[in-house]
Protein backbone atom coordinates (compact mmCIF):
# COMPACT_ATOMS: atom_id res chain seq x y z
CA UNK A 1 0.00 0.00 0.00
CA UNK A 2 2.72 2.30 0.86
CA UNK A 3 4.91 1.77 -2.22
CA UNK A 4 1.86 2.38 -4.30
CA UNK A 5 1.25 5.87 -2.50
CA UNK A 6 5.21 6.38 -3.29
CA UNK A 7 5.30 5.63 -6.85
CA UNK A 8 1.92 7.63 -7.54
CA UNK A 9 3.93 10.41 -5.66
CA UNK A 10 6.98 10.09 -7.75
CA UNK A 11 5.24 9.65 -11.01
CA UNK A 12 5.39 13.64 -11.33
CA UNK A 13 9.28 13.19 -11.86
CA UNK A 14 9.18 10.65 -14.69
CA UNK A 15 6.41 11.94 -16.93
CA UNK A 16 6.04 15.44 -17.82
CA UNK A 17 3.32 15.43 -20.96
CA UNK A 18 -0.07 15.05 -19.64
CA UNK A 19 0.94 14.84 -16.02
CA UNK A 20 -2.78 16.91 -14.60
CA UNK A 21 -4.57 13.73 -15.82
CA UNK A 22 -1.57 10.92 -14.46
CA UNK A 23 -1.65 12.69 -11.30
CA UNK A 24 -5.88 12.49 -11.38
CA UNK A 25 -5.65 8.87 -12.31
CA UNK A 26 -3.24 7.97 -9.51
CA UNK A 27 -5.51 9.72 -6.77
CA UNK A 28 -8.41 7.36 -8.31
CA UNK A 29 -6.48 4.16 -8.40
CA UNK A 30 -4.30 4.55 -4.96
CA UNK A 31 -8.33 5.42 -3.58
CA UNK A 32 -9.22 2.43 -4.79
CA UNK A 33 -6.58 1.18 -3.31
CA UNK A 34 -6.80 2.55 -0.07
CA UNK A 35 -10.79 0.96 0.15
CA UNK A 36 -9.51 -2.14 -0.98
CA UNK A 37 -6.97 -2.09 1.79
CA UNK A 38 -10.13 -1.32 4.59
CA UNK A 39 -12.03 -4.21 3.60
CA UNK A 40 -9.45 -6.94 3.03
CA UNK A 41 -8.39 -6.12 6.88
CA UNK A 42 -12.17 -5.48 7.87
CA UNK A 43 -12.79 -9.02 7.44
CA UNK A 44 -13.18 -10.19 11.07
CA UNK A 45 -15.22 -7.43 12.05
CA UNK A 46 -18.73 -8.84 13.32
CA UNK A 47 -17.44 -12.23 14.43
CA UNK A 48 -14.06 -11.61 15.72
CA UNK A 49 -14.52 -8.50 17.86
CA UNK A 50 -11.14 -8.57 19.27
CA UNK A 51 -9.54 -7.27 15.93
CA UNK A 52 -11.72 -4.10 15.40
CA UNK A 53 -9.03 -2.24 17.24
CA UNK A 54 -6.18 -3.54 15.64
CA UNK A 55 -7.90 -2.95 12.07
CA UNK A 56 -8.96 0.68 12.82
CA UNK A 57 -5.17 1.31 14.07
CA UNK A 58 -3.92 0.00 10.80
CA UNK A 59 -6.62 2.27 8.99
CA UNK A 60 -5.88 5.20 11.06
CA UNK A 61 -2.00 5.06 10.26
CA UNK A 62 -2.63 4.71 6.69
CA UNK A 63 -5.34 7.56 6.23
CA UNK A 64 -3.53 10.53 5.99
CA UNK A 65 -0.39 9.65 3.45
CA UNK A 66 -3.21 9.56 0.53
CA UNK A 67 -4.37 13.06 1.76
CA UNK A 68 -1.14 14.56 1.88
CA UNK A 69 -0.16 13.13 -1.38
CA UNK A 70 -3.30 14.73 -2.71
CA UNK A 71 -2.81 18.12 -1.21
CA UNK A 72 0.93 17.81 -2.45
CA UNK A 73 -0.19 17.14 -6.33
CA UNK A 74 -2.42 20.34 -5.97
CA UNK A 75 -0.02 22.18 -4.63
CA UNK A 76 3.20 21.72 -6.60
CA UNK A 77 1.11 21.31 -9.86
CA UNK A 78 -0.35 24.84 -9.76
CA UNK A 79 1.75 26.18 -12.29
CA UNK A 80 2.55 23.33 -15.13
CA UNK A 81 1.34 23.86 -18.33
CA UNK A 82 -2.30 21.56 -19.23
CA UNK A 83 -0.92 20.12 -22.52
CA UNK A 84 -4.13 18.63 -22.95
CA UNK A 85 -5.87 22.38 -23.21
CA UNK A 86 -5.43 22.71 -27.05
CA UNK A 87 -6.72 19.01 -28.08
CA UNK A 88 -9.87 17.98 -29.07
CA UNK A 89 -13.04 17.64 -26.50
CA UNK A 90 -15.63 15.60 -26.39
CA UNK A 91 -19.18 17.39 -25.11
CA UNK A 92 -20.60 16.20 -21.73
CA UNK A 93 -23.55 14.60 -23.44
CA UNK A 94 -21.13 12.91 -25.95
CA UNK A 95 -19.03 9.35 -26.84
CA UNK A 96 -16.15 10.09 -23.67
CA UNK A 97 -15.04 7.77 -21.84
CA UNK A 98 -12.58 9.38 -19.31
CA UNK A 99 -13.96 12.53 -17.94
CA UNK A 100 -10.71 14.57 -17.03
CA UNK A 101 -8.62 13.91 -20.72
CA UNK A 102 -11.87 14.38 -22.88
CA UNK A 103 -14.40 16.81 -21.32
CA UNK A 104 -13.89 20.87 -21.68
CA UNK A 105 -12.47 22.31 -17.90
CA UNK A 106 -16.49 23.74 -17.52
CA UNK A 107 -18.23 19.98 -18.56
CA UNK A 108 -15.75 18.44 -16.60
CA UNK A 109 -17.21 20.68 -13.11
CA UNK A 110 -20.80 19.97 -14.67
CA UNK A 111 -19.60 16.08 -14.43
CA UNK A 112 -18.37 16.54 -10.62
CA UNK A 113 -21.43 18.31 -9.92
CA UNK A 114 -23.75 15.54 -11.51
CA UNK A 115 -21.46 12.76 -10.21
CA UNK A 116 -22.34 13.96 -6.47
CA UNK A 117 -25.77 14.64 -6.87
CA UNK A 118 -25.78 11.09 -7.94
CA UNK A 119 -23.75 9.78 -4.96
CA UNK A 120 -26.13 11.39 -2.48
CA UNK A 121 -29.05 9.56 -4.16
CA UNK A 122 -27.02 6.17 -4.05
CA UNK A 123 -26.08 6.78 -0.45
CA UNK A 124 -22.35 7.18 -1.30
CA UNK A 125 -21.12 9.59 1.64
CA UNK A 126 -18.32 8.00 3.61
CA UNK A 127 -17.68 7.90 7.15
CA UNK A 128 -14.95 8.82 8.88
CA UNK A 129 -14.37 7.35 12.29
CA UNK A 130 -12.07 9.61 13.31
CA UNK A 131 -13.49 12.66 12.90
CA UNK A 132 -10.72 14.82 14.92
CA UNK A 133 -8.56 13.83 11.36
CA UNK A 134 -9.41 16.16 8.42
CA UNK A 135 -11.24 14.42 5.87
CA UNK A 136 -10.67 14.92 2.29
CA UNK A 137 -13.76 14.99 0.10
CA UNK A 138 -12.07 13.22 -2.41
CA UNK A 139 -11.04 10.48 0.17
CA UNK A 140 -14.42 11.22 1.98
CA UNK A 141 -17.03 11.62 -1.03
CA UNK A 142 -19.90 13.91 0.78
CA UNK A 143 -18.81 13.07 4.38
CA UNK A 144 -20.70 16.51 5.41
CA UNK A 145 -23.90 14.49 4.95
CA UNK A 146 -22.89 12.24 7.41
CA UNK A 147 -20.34 13.91 9.77
CA UNK A 148 -22.93 14.86 12.06
CA UNK A 149 -23.14 11.49 13.41
CA UNK A 150 -19.10 10.67 13.30
CA UNK A 151 -19.11 11.41 17.19
CA UNK A 152 -22.26 9.22 18.18
CA UNK A 153 -21.77 6.24 19.75
CA UNK A 154 -23.24 2.66 18.45
CA UNK A 155 -26.80 3.24 20.61
CA UNK A 156 -26.95 6.87 19.72
CA UNK A 157 -25.89 5.94 16.07
CA UNK A 158 -29.03 3.24 15.90
CA UNK A 159 -31.30 5.13 17.62
CA UNK A 160 -31.46 7.86 14.85
CA UNK A 161 -30.91 5.30 12.38
CA UNK A 162 -34.05 3.15 13.75
CA UNK A 163 -36.19 6.47 13.57
CA UNK A 164 -35.64 6.78 9.59
CA UNK A 165 -32.69 9.41 9.53
CA UNK A 166 -31.58 8.22 6.37
CA UNK A 167 -28.02 9.29 6.60
CA UNK A 168 -28.15 7.60 10.17
CA UNK A 169 -28.05 4.76 8.63
CA UNK A 170 -25.63 5.10 5.72
CA UNK A 171 -23.37 5.94 8.72
CA UNK A 172 -24.48 3.10 10.55
CA UNK A 173 -23.65 0.67 8.31
CA UNK A 174 -19.99 1.86 7.85
CA UNK A 175 -19.68 2.14 11.86
CA UNK A 176 -17.31 -0.59 13.10
CA UNK A 177 -19.66 -1.85 15.94
CA UNK A 178 -20.02 -4.93 18.58
CA UNK A 179 -21.22 -8.64 16.78
CA UNK A 180 -24.25 -7.96 18.67
CA UNK A 181 -25.51 -5.40 16.56
CA UNK A 182 -25.42 -7.20 13.65
CA UNK A 183 -29.02 -7.97 12.84
CA UNK A 184 -29.86 -4.65 13.45
CA UNK A 185 -27.28 -3.35 11.00
CA UNK A 186 -29.07 -6.30 8.53
CA UNK A 187 -32.09 -4.93 8.80
CA UNK A 188 -30.70 -1.37 7.99
CA UNK A 189 -28.62 -2.29 5.65
CA UNK A 190 -32.08 -3.98 3.82
CA UNK A 191 -33.80 -0.70 4.04
CA UNK A 192 -31.26 1.49 2.34
CA UNK A 193 -31.46 -1.20 -0.48
CA UNK A 194 -34.41 -1.06 -0.81
CA UNK A 195 -34.88 2.95 -0.70
CA UNK A 196 -31.84 3.20 -3.44
CA UNK A 197 -29.37 4.16 -1.20
CA UNK A 198 -27.63 1.12 -1.73
CA UNK A 199 -23.90 2.00 -1.61
CA UNK A 200 -22.34 1.07 1.69
CA UNK A 201 -25.39 -1.25 2.42
CA UNK A 202 -24.20 -3.24 -0.93
CA UNK A 203 -20.69 -3.44 0.52
CA UNK A 204 -21.72 -4.57 3.70
CA UNK A 205 -24.09 -7.23 2.63
CA UNK A 206 -20.80 -8.88 0.90
CA UNK A 207 -18.39 -8.59 3.35
CA UNK A 208 -20.73 -9.94 6.26
CA UNK A 209 -21.80 -13.14 3.61
CA UNK A 210 -17.90 -13.26 3.02
CA UNK A 211 -17.04 -13.17 7.10
CA UNK A 212 -19.38 -16.12 7.53
CA UNK A 213 -18.06 -18.06 5.01
CA UNK A 214 -14.22 -17.76 6.53
CA UNK A 215 -15.97 -17.96 10.53
CA UNK A 216 -17.72 -21.24 9.16
CA UNK A 217 -14.71 -22.80 7.95
CA UNK A 218 -12.18 -21.71 10.20
CA UNK A 219 -14.68 -23.51 12.95
CA UNK A 220 -15.70 -26.59 11.23
CA UNK A 221 -13.83 -26.82 8.08
CA UNK A 222 -16.58 -27.91 6.33
CA UNK A 223 -15.91 -26.51 2.44
CA UNK A 224 -19.37 -26.97 1.38
CA UNK A 225 -21.31 -24.67 4.18
CA UNK A 226 -18.88 -21.80 3.54
CA UNK A 227 -19.13 -21.91 -0.04
CA UNK A 228 -22.99 -21.80 0.26
CA UNK A 229 -22.16 -18.09 1.39
CA UNK A 230 -19.85 -17.21 -1.37
CA UNK A 231 -22.72 -17.79 -3.84
CA UNK A 232 -24.54 -15.58 -1.63
CA UNK A 233 -21.67 -12.83 -1.81
CA UNK A 234 -21.91 -13.44 -5.46
CA UNK A 235 -25.65 -12.89 -5.42
CA UNK A 236 -25.25 -9.44 -4.03
CA UNK A 237 -21.91 -8.89 -6.29
CA UNK A 238 -23.85 -9.19 -9.58
CA UNK A 239 -27.32 -6.98 -8.00
CA UNK A 240 -24.91 -4.25 -7.38
CA UNK A 241 -23.57 -4.37 -11.21
CA UNK A 242 -27.01 -4.58 -12.48
CA UNK A 243 -27.95 -1.61 -10.72
CA UNK A 244 -24.33 0.30 -11.36
CA UNK A 245 -22.77 -0.14 -7.88
CA UNK A 246 -19.28 -1.36 -8.20
CA UNK A 247 -18.95 -1.43 -3.91
CA UNK A 248 -19.77 -4.90 -3.90
CA UNK A 249 -17.12 -5.76 -6.35
CA UNK A 250 -14.48 -4.00 -4.69
CA UNK A 251 -15.15 -5.83 -1.27
CA UNK A 252 -15.68 -9.06 -2.91
CA UNK A 253 -11.84 -8.30 -4.47
CA UNK A 254 -10.69 -7.22 -1.71
CA UNK A 255 -11.65 -10.13 0.97
CA UNK A 256 -11.64 -12.95 -1.90
CA UNK A 257 -7.90 -11.91 -2.77
CA UNK A 258 -6.60 -13.81 0.63
CA UNK A 259 -6.26 -16.96 2.56
CA UNK A 260 -8.67 -19.05 3.29
CA UNK A 261 -10.74 -18.28 0.22
CA UNK A 262 -7.57 -18.76 -2.12
CA UNK A 263 -6.81 -22.46 -1.62
CA UNK A 264 -9.55 -23.73 0.67
CA UNK A 265 -12.95 -22.40 -0.21
CA UNK A 266 -12.77 -21.09 -3.57
CA UNK A 267 -15.81 -21.96 -5.92
CA UNK A 268 -15.19 -24.38 -9.01
CA UNK A 269 -15.66 -22.86 -11.86
CA UNK A 270 -16.87 -26.22 -13.46
CA UNK A 271 -19.38 -26.83 -10.71
CA UNK A 272 -22.03 -25.94 -12.69
CA UNK A 273 -24.34 -25.94 -9.40
CA UNK A 274 -22.52 -23.12 -8.20
CA UNK A 275 -23.82 -20.74 -11.53
CA UNK A 276 -27.06 -22.56 -10.97
CA UNK A 277 -27.30 -21.78 -7.14
CA UNK A 278 -26.48 -17.68 -7.65
CA UNK A 279 -28.72 -17.43 -10.50
CA UNK A 280 -31.77 -18.56 -8.06
CA UNK A 281 -30.22 -15.98 -4.90
CA UNK A 282 -29.89 -13.19 -7.53
CA UNK A 283 -33.31 -13.61 -8.38
CA UNK A 284 -34.58 -13.81 -5.15
CA UNK A 285 -32.87 -10.76 -4.08
CA UNK A 286 -34.46 -8.88 -7.04
CA UNK A 287 -37.75 -10.20 -5.88
CA UNK A 288 -37.56 -9.13 -2.89
CA UNK A 289 -36.35 -5.59 -4.11
CA UNK A 290 -38.90 -5.00 -5.88
CA UNK A 291 -41.52 -6.17 -4.10
CA UNK A 292 -40.52 -4.08 -0.95
CA UNK A 293 -40.40 -0.85 -3.35
CA UNK A 294 -43.43 -1.54 -4.72
CA UNK A 295 -45.08 -2.40 -1.57
CA UNK A 296 -43.63 1.11 -0.26
CA UNK A 297 -43.94 2.98 -3.37
CA UNK A 298 -40.79 4.06 -4.39
CA UNK A 299 -39.64 4.81 -7.62
CA UNK A 300 -35.88 4.71 -7.51
CA UNK A 301 -33.75 7.05 -9.62
CA UNK A 302 -31.87 5.87 -12.69
CA UNK A 303 -28.67 6.35 -13.01
CA UNK A 304 -27.29 9.11 -15.11
CA UNK A 305 -24.55 8.68 -18.02
CA UNK A 306 -22.02 10.78 -16.13
CA UNK A 307 -22.80 7.85 -12.91
CA UNK A 308 -22.48 5.08 -15.78
CA UNK A 309 -18.87 6.41 -16.60
CA UNK A 310 -17.62 6.74 -13.32
CA UNK A 311 -19.08 3.21 -12.91
CA UNK A 312 -17.26 1.72 -16.06
CA UNK A 313 -13.91 3.49 -14.84
CA UNK A 314 -13.98 2.18 -11.48
CA UNK A 315 -14.85 -1.24 -12.86
CA UNK A 316 -11.80 -0.80 -15.10
CA UNK A 317 -9.72 -0.34 -11.90
CA UNK A 318 -10.93 -3.07 -10.37
CA UNK A 319 -9.91 -5.29 -13.05
CA UNK A 320 -6.36 -3.74 -13.39
CA UNK A 321 -5.68 -4.45 -9.57
CA UNK A 322 -7.71 -7.59 -8.94
CA UNK A 323 -7.13 -9.10 -11.72
CA UNK A 324 -7.82 -12.54 -10.45
CA UNK A 325 -10.73 -12.00 -8.28
CA UNK A 326 -12.21 -9.89 -11.40
CA UNK A 327 -11.87 -12.95 -13.40
CA UNK A 328 -13.97 -15.38 -10.73
CA UNK A 329 -16.61 -12.89 -10.79
CA UNK A 330 -17.00 -12.71 -14.52
CA UNK A 331 -16.87 -16.52 -14.73
CA UNK A 332 -20.32 -16.85 -12.19
CA UNK A 333 -21.72 -13.73 -14.05
CA UNK A 334 -24.86 -15.87 -14.52
CA UNK A 335 -26.69 -12.17 -14.61
CA UNK A 336 -29.16 -11.36 -17.54
CA UNK A 337 -28.82 -8.15 -17.48
CA UNK A 338 -25.12 -7.03 -17.12
CA UNK A 339 -22.09 -8.31 -18.85
CA UNK A 340 -18.75 -6.78 -18.63
CA UNK A 341 -18.47 -7.35 -22.75
CA UNK A 342 -21.29 -4.11 -22.78
CA UNK A 343 -19.50 -1.97 -21.07
CA UNK A 344 -18.31 0.47 -24.17
CA UNK A 345 -15.88 2.15 -22.08
CA UNK A 346 -13.97 -1.14 -20.35
CA UNK A 347 -11.02 -1.31 -22.96
CA UNK A 348 -10.40 2.34 -23.60
CA UNK A 349 -10.16 2.94 -19.87
CA UNK A 350 -8.11 0.01 -18.94
CA UNK A 351 -5.58 1.49 -21.94
CA UNK A 352 -5.46 5.03 -19.90
CA UNK A 353 -4.99 2.81 -16.73
CA UNK A 354 -1.58 1.69 -18.66
CA UNK A 355 -0.09 4.78 -18.51
CA UNK A 356 -0.13 4.51 -14.71
CA UNK A 357 1.00 0.51 -14.55
CA UNK A 358 4.16 2.08 -11.97
CA UNK A 359 1.53 2.88 -9.38
CA UNK A 360 0.05 -0.31 -8.81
Amino acid sequence: MNRAVFKCHSLKKHVMKSSKIIILLCVVVTLLILEIFIYSNSLDIGFEFETVTETQESYNSIQNAPVKLLTSNRTSNNDDQDTNKNTSKVPLEGNWCHAKKQLSEEDYQLYKSELNNWYEVIGKSRLNENPSAYADEDWYPLNALVAPYEHLNTEELLSLALKDNKWAKVAYVQQTTNPKYRQEKLEIAKELLVEGMSYYALSYFVRDELVIAKTIYKQTKSRDKAKHHIENALAFVLWGLENVNESGLIAFGAITSKEPFLSFINLDEHNREHNENIRLKLSKIKELVSFQRESKGIDVQQPPNVAVKEFEFNVAIMKKISPEEFKKVEQFNVSDEFSFNKLSCLERNLSTLAETAPII
